[in-house]
């Protein structure tokens, strides 16, 4: 789920992210995934950070 969650973020402020370059997988026989994946995008204001609330 929290993947899935920083992917929507990511996609919201990066509309036009792109692929730009080969993709390296990583070999491993208890992980299959991603080593290197190289993106491109626009620049875009960077967004102000959230301070928690005190508790």
């Amino acid at each position: 789920m929290e993947i899935k969650v920083m992917f929507e973020h990511l996609l919201d402020r990066l509309p036009d992210i792109r692929q730009d370059g080969e993709m390296q997988r990583l070999r491993s026989p208890f992980i299959n995934g991603v080593k290197h994946l190289p993106v491109a995008f626009s620049p875009v204001a960077p967004v102000t950070p959230v301070t928690p609330a005190a508790a």
